[in-house]
C-alpha cells in the first residue's frame, strides 16, 4: 500500500493500533474519498512464517489455518 504525505495528511493520519493498521488505513482512505487502485499488475508475496510480531498479524493467522488443518 502506498500514498502521498498530502493524502496522509488529509486523512488526518491514523491512529495508533497494536495490529491490523492496514485495514485501519484502508477505512480512513474509504472514508475521505481517497479513490483506492487495486492494479492486478502488482504482487506482493509475503513471508509464510507463523511465529510474527503482531498478536493480530498475518503471521497469527497463518498459524491458526495450520493448526486447523492439521487437526483430525
Amino acid at each position: 500500500m502506498a500514498l502521498t504525505a498530502e493524502t496522509y495528511v488529509q486523512i488526518g493520519g491514523i491512529e495508533p493500533s497494536a495490529a491490523l493498521e492496514d485495514e485501519a488505513l484502508e477505512r480512513s482512505l474509504v472514508r475521505h474519498s481517497v479513490p483506492i487502485a487495486r492494479l492486478s499488475s502488482v504482487r506482493v508475496v509475503t513471508s509464510g512464517r507463523t511465529d510474527g510480531r503482531a498478536a493480530r498479524g498475518l503471521a497469527h493467522d497463518l498459524a491458526r489455518a495450520k493448526r486447523l488443518e492439521e487437526a483430525p
